[in-house]
């Protein structure tokens, strides 16, 4: 009788250790491709150049904004750096546009600016202004994300420590 206890308490004994296993591989498994994945962001992330022209950000962003990711952390890290960026974009373009129209308006050299397009003008650099005001909010959030990401996975594998 004891035999047998012993026989069946081994049976579980070795299934509990090959389930507690499994679950320390898929835990590993998980946590590599949360690396994997903040570390193509980051490396994204970094391309991101403020002085680049307007078009390379534009598309920068878009190639950062179009990365196919799960682990929630660096969702959430691309979404708030994507929308900082296409901020910024925003109040570059609204800007370039009232300059556009102040130019067209004033053909080049007029004192006076008619009161329809004056008022096209000021509606731009409004929303440039707004745009400004978003990428002041959104940077800082964009910014701690990505620090936390850095930190969190940029280090030795766990296994290699």
């Amino acid at each position: 009788m004891i035999a047998r206890h012993a026989r069946i308490s081994l049976a579980w004994a070795s299934r509990l250790s090959l389930l507690a296993l499994g679950g320390a591989l898929l835990l590993s498994a998980c946590e590599d491709r949360a690396r994997n994945e903040a570390m193509l962001f980051l490396t994204r992330y970094d391309a991101l150049d403020l002085d680049a022209p307007l078009e390379e950000r534009r598309e920068a962003v878009s190639a950062l904004r179009s990365l196919v990711l799960t682990n929630e952390d660096v969702v959430s890290a691309r979404d708030a750096c994507a929308e900082a960026y296409e901020a910024e974009i925003r109040a570059e373009d609204q800007h370039a546009q009232a300059t556009a129209q102040l130019l067209e308006a004033s053909g080049g050299g007029a004192d006076s600016v008619p009161t329809e397009a004056a008022a096209r003008i000021e509606a731009a650099i409004q929303e440039s202004q707004e745009a400004i005001e978003d990428t002041r909010r959104l940077f800082p959030r964009c910014e701690r994300e990505a620090r936390v990401l850095r930190a969190r996975f940029s280090g030795p594998r766990p296994t290699q420590r």
